[in-house]
């Protein structure tokens, strides 16, 4: 028998919940104003102002040779099925494999790619917002770049962690996006394109692209829905305001994950760990939100839910819990402050981790553990207090100014480690 489970909420909440709003480094919070936007495509018309095209992107080598066995993009413009019931774009994909041995899958590289190319150049605005419906998937790589005179592609990359079959809004703010260190940042005479990228694998293991498990072979069949794409000028937050909810178009990336999807690893036998499938895990859904009913104005939501039946049991007896992260990358400045606060509630977890990821200093992962409960919390932590191997952050002589390295909230379920607690599952 299958029975679902609701699992982690960052805000108020259903039952796994957490509540996260107004994460500063002092000061109070701010709402921020004075966006201005660019269309650049609505879709609507015959002739479209926006290059539009797609393919699936197929790459093996040595086990995952033979691993795929064909594959094909189409795009169209879809009438009536934008947000507002206008027209959209509509991308379609579908793909085949001859095998779910997860051994040549490790091998083997498989995405569909959607692509949409500006009739100009960026000028001054510093973000690309568009409306989008993923029918099929969850999970996208998304790249912005552009192409030079001398042919180099420059680009920038977030993941997407989306709603199936629901509109949403997506904004990028260039800023806040990865890049490498030879990135030159974005010419304002050029124009960018936005890649959509769909991955297989990742979209496999949070349960989409099983169609055909039964016969013994994998089918990956979806869609992708694009609208409203536009140039964004996101405004600069407060300084030392990491992030408050308060406008949709100010600069925040945020994304939600659960533990385990449908794989995981086990360190059980090696320390390198071995890739298993999660038994009796049988589906998970996440959703992030913004909500306008905090006890001082909007605030994030995070909530998802498990699929289970009692296979279950296999991975908790081993040690195993399920956990919930959120990231979150905004631009105000961490300097000058010596601490961190935010408001959090959670009807789930009873601790959180709170990890500051410090990308100028090799990936340093700084954190510290907050409890929290079923009512809101105003929590501060200084600096002082986050810890990696021995270090703080309060010894830290510098912040990173654009604060873009993510905050961390992750929280296990209540219970303990390792317990399997009757009326959860």
């Amino acid at each position: 028998m299958t029975r679902r489970r609701e699992a982690a909420v960052i805000a108020t909440g259903t039952a796994l919940a957490v509540a996260v709003a107004g994460c500063v480094t002092s000061g109070p919070s701010v709402a921020v104003g004075g966006v201005e936007d660019a269309l650049i495509d609505d879709f609507n018309a015959t002739v479209l102002d926006t290059q539009v095209f797609a393919n699936t992107d197929e790459y093996s080598e040595g086990a995952g040779d033979g691993l795929i066995r064909g594959a094909e993009a189409e795009v169209e413009l879809a009438p009536g099925q934008g947000p507002d019931g206008s027209a959209a774009v509509r991308f379609d994909f579908a793909a085949s494999f001859s095998s779910l041995e997860l051994g040549r899958w490790k091998h083997a590289y498989l995405a569909h790619n959607t692509w949409l190319e500006t009739p100009r150049g960026l000028g001054r605005f510093n973000a690309v917002a568009l409306d989008l419906k993923p029918l099929g998937f969850s999970i996208a790589k998304t790249f912005v770049g552009q192409e030079h005179p001398d042919g180099s592609w420059h680009t920038i990359f977030t993941y997407l962690h989306l709603v199936n079959d629901e509109w949403q809004r997506v904004l990028l703010p260039f800023d806040l996006m990865e890049r490498s260190h030879e990135f030159p940042g974005l010419a304002d005479d050029l124009p960018i394109t936005v890649q959509l990228s769909v991955p297989v694998v990742d979209n496999f293991h949070v349960f989409h692209y099983r169609d055909g498990i039964e016969r013994g072979e994998l089918e990956m069949a979806g869609s992708v829905l694009v609208d409203n794409l536009r140039f964004v000028t996101a405004p600069a937050p407060e300084h030392q305001v990491f992030a408050d909810f308060e406008h949709p178009d100010a600069p925040l990336l945020h994304s939600a994950e659960l533990r385990p999807t449908g794989m995981y690893y086990d360190y059980s036998n090696d320390d390198s760990g071995e890739e298993r499938i999660t038994p009796g895990l049988t589906d998970l859904f996440v959703r992030t939100e913004v909500k306008d009913d905090g006890p001082e104005g909007s605030f994030l939501r995070f909530s998802g839910a498990y699929a289970i039946d009692d296979d279950i049991r296999e991975y908790l007896d081993t040690g195993n819990v399920f956990y919930a992260t959120l990231n979150m990358s905004g631009l105000g400045s961490w300097e000058g402050g010596n601490e961190l606060t935010f408001l959090i509630r959670s009807s789930s977890f009873d601790h959180t981790t709170i990890v500051y990821d410090d990308r100028q200093n090799e990936r340093s992962f700084y954190t510290h553990g907050v409890g929290v409960s079923d009512l809101w919390t105003r929590i501060r932590i200084p600096f002082s207090r986050f810890d990696h191997d021995g270090a703080t952050l309060g010894a830290r002589r510098s912040m990173d100014r654009r604060a873009s390295a993510p905050i961390q909230v992750r929280g296990e379920e209540r219970g303990g480690r390792g317990r399997h607690r009757r009326g959860r599952v």
